[in-house]
């Protein structure tokens, strides 16, 4: 057996501890003896455990392979294409990265992005720091997966702008058609395509309709618009929702209730009630879309903080955007842009009608909580909170009225 466990994961079971350790030696390059001494488990048993895994794997890739020679699928027939992850593991096994110049293993935190939008929730909300590859992974490349998956599913992309959705559909179509993309290694399109016939037109900067499906429908097979805009008789199985959220169209509540409105009434009613929603973005403002759909029951709801410890220097993907990095926008934020927008954190009292500053200059330093003078009109307020499990905090503001001179003061809160 290995050394005791470290007392962070005195808590998990034998099953959660052996999953980490076969995802840090398989997708983040750590040694098994490495990952055996991390969990406190036995390294024996953690090698036969990985190499199952590798099997499972390669059983997976030889599957897919076979089922693209069988032909033509059943109407609602989907292929064995394996899970998510395996096919960006197999598929973009050679593309690098164009910050870094080199090829990144799959991080983590990618396959547990990879498992709730290919799990079985019918609405995901994921916020992430910026510069972490999620409009990639799941705007861009889930969309292609699941046309290889099916192409009888279709698909709506909703982002800011539709000049900014286009950027996700021109990434799409190359992928369903550019073969130099692929080189010499693993090719989607030779493996499930060809998803545009010869002389197809019906492929635009706006939507794509792909081959091979075998359902009457007429909507596209993917679609792209911009938030808030009109959708014009469009059903789809799957929306996604990628940085809808801007500074100025979440500038206040009545700008941030007309896009949840937009979203329940015009978006989500297109994909009906089997379909699937995928919110993934960057927060903007405390009070902002993002916060409310996180309140909503039955939501899976995923945040990434960028820096996971200042003391060692950890962050949540090193390989990519590391420590010396993040320290360089947080030196250019203010402290509480940096913690929502890269640690998915509210500062209190952030965006209110009042300002810190604004307040600090009315506070009185002579008088503590709960003193009034007695020749003050007291005035009570109380602001229940509901029974449900979002109803937020009961409220209570006692103010004190100088009827001789007209000033107001807080007494308490």
């Amino acid at each position: 057996m290995g050394k005791p466990r470290l007392k962070k994961y005195e808590t998990w079971s034998k099953d959660r501890l052996y999953k980490a350790a076969i995802d840090r030696v398989m997708n983040q390059a750590w040694t098994q003896s490495d990952a055996a001494v991390e969990y406190g488990i036995s390294r024996q048993h953690l090698s036969g455990r990985i190499q199952k895994e590798r099997e499972k794997r390669a059983g997976r890739v030889a599957e897919a392979k076979q089922q693209a020679a069988v032909g033509p699928l059943g109407i609602n027939e989907t292929r064995r294409i394996g899970t998510f992850t395996d096919f960006c593991d197999h598929y973009l096994q050679n593309w690098m990265c164009p910050d870094c110049g080199v090829h990144h293993e799959t991080p983590g935190f990618h396959h547990e992005i990879a498992e709730a939008v290919t799990g079985d929730y019918r609405r995901v909300l994921i916020n992430m720091p910026p510069y972490h590859s999620k409009s990639t992974l799941v705007t861009v490349w889930h969309t292609v997966y699941d046309i290889c998956r099916d192409p009888n599913l279709r698909t709506l992309l909703v982002s800011k702008s539709l000049p900014f959705a286009r950027t996700f559909m021109h990434s799409i179509s190359e992928m369903l058609q550019n073969h130099d993309l692929y080189g010499d290694g693993p090719n989607p399109i030779v493996d499930w395509g060809p998803f545009k016939a010869d002389g197809q037109s019906k492929w635009s900067s706006e939507q794509i309709y792909v081959s091979g499906r075998t359902t009457a429908e007429k909507d596209p097979t993917v679609a792209a618009l911009g938030v808030g805009q009109q959708i014009y008789g469009r059903r789809a199985d799957i929306i996604k929702f990628d940085d809808v959220a801007t500074l100025d169209n979440q500038r206040n509540p009545d700008r941030v209730a007309g896009m949840l409105e937009w979203f329940d009434k015009e978006a989500l009613s297109r994909i009906g009630k089997r379909g699937r929603a995928v919110w993934i973005g960057t927060r903007v403002n405390p009070g902002d879309v993002y916060s409310s759909l996180a309140s909503r029951a039955g939501y899976k709801l995923l945040r990434y903080p960028c820096i996971m410890d200042d003391e060692t220097e950890a962050t949540l993907w090193p390989e990519h955007f590391p420590y010396d990095q993040a320290l360089i926008h947080r030196s250019e934020m203010r402290p509480a842009d940096f913690q929502l927008i890269y640690q998915q954190v509210d500062i209190p009292g952030v965006g209110a009608s009042f300002t810190q500053d604004i307040i600090d200059l009315c506070k009185d330093t002579s008088r503590v909580r709960g003193q009034f003078d007695p020749a003050w009109r007291l005035f009570a307020g109380l602001d229940p909170a509901g029974g449900n499990k979002g109803s937020g905090y009961t409220a209570f503001t006692l103010v004190g009225i100088d009827a001789a001179t007209g000033k107001r003061y807080l007494v308490d809160s």
